[in-house]
């Protein structure tokens, strides 16, 4: 990683951003730094795409994600761009009860149909609060085989498991203040601890440092133009 990471506009980007089907996409970035706004831009251009939606007040999610058909229960796919929203009016366990079905549903049926993207904007909740980390994990190792390709956004890396760093084929990541986690991001795309903490350290809110884990293009800064 160059001592000047250089800046690369959204537009040029974009073009830059070379993300076939099948491969995976990390993005960790702390509340506020635009997780969820990266995410959709991200996905955008794809035509089949899931995403679990776990907060049970969230106004702002389906106005990121223009054109996606809500649905409270898992069905066979009934569109292309699908949020996947179950709630509940009854108490937290409940609601947590019947997430974890329907996701845990939806993970086997995605897996058999193939060809879809799925996004995951609140890994920790799912892996952890849903207990779904076995399963998930599962799922991200042999996704990639099957042409599915996972969005996971998570606050934290220590938030989600290994497998994610291993099948984990493009990341953007947030300014992050602990060398805990920056220790943990080392090794993505060849870059070391120490180099990719001199700028996850000082970077802008709002801009990210992306990272090819195969290392077939370098390391660039980028900002959603809004």
């Amino acid at each position: 990683m160059a001592a000047q990471l250089p800046f690369m506009p959204w537009r040029e980007f974009q073009d830059y951003f070379r993300w076939a089907q099948g491969e995976h996409v990390l993005v960790i970035g702390r509340t506020g730094q635009g997780k969820t706004t990266l995410i959709s831009k991200i996905v955008e251009r794809r035509q089949h795409v899931v995403m679990f939606a776990t907060k049970v007040h969230d106004p702002v999610l389906a106005k990121q994600f223009p054109g996606f058909r809500r649905l409270d229960e898992w069905k066979k796919p009934p569109a292309n761009k699908i949020m996947l929203w179950p709630k509940s009016k009854t108490n937290l366990r409940e609601i947590k009860e019947l997430q974890a079905d329907t996701f845990q549903n939806a993970l086997n049926d995605i897996f058999h149909d193939r060809g879809w993207c799925l996004v995951i904007d609140e890994a920790h909740w799912i892996t952890t609060e849903l207990g779904l980390g076995q399963e998930l994990a599962m799922f991200q190792h042999q996704a990639r085989s099957s042409g599915i390709s996972v969005v996971t956004g998570v606050q934290r890396p220590a938030f989600i498991p290994v497998i994610t760093y291993g099948s984990t084929t493009h990341a953007f990541m947030g300014r992050i203040n602990e060398p805990g986690d920056i220790k943990r991001l080392s090794g993505l795309g060849g870059v070391d601890a120490k180099e990719l903490g001199k700028h996850l350290l000082t970077l802008p809110k709002h801009e990210w440092i992306y990272v090819d884990n195969t290392g077939n293009l370098e390391p660039v800064r980028t900002r959603i133009e809004l």
